[in-house]
């Protein structure tokens, strides 16, 4: 019966967690200046936090979810 693996270092969830805030903070960022310059408030910041969650999410499961 095997099993949990060990994690490889703690700094691996630091890092998945900095590229999470990083991911969400771009997207924001990205919505808010689209949308400041197509006059579209807030349908391209809400857009793109969305995209930024669903991409930060993606990175920060999957080195957890891979199987080595």
């Amino acid at each position: 019966m095997k099993g949990p693996k060990p994690v490889k270092s703690p700094l691996a969830h630091v890092y998945a967690g900095t590229q999470l805030a990083a991911s969400v903070l771009t997207g924001f960022l990205v919505g808010w200046w689209l949308d400041r310059r197509f006059k579209s408030t807030p349908w391209l910041l809400l857009a793109g936090s969305a995209a930024g969650l669903f991409v930060g999410l993606y990175q920060f499961l999957a080195p957890f979810l891979k199987d080595d």
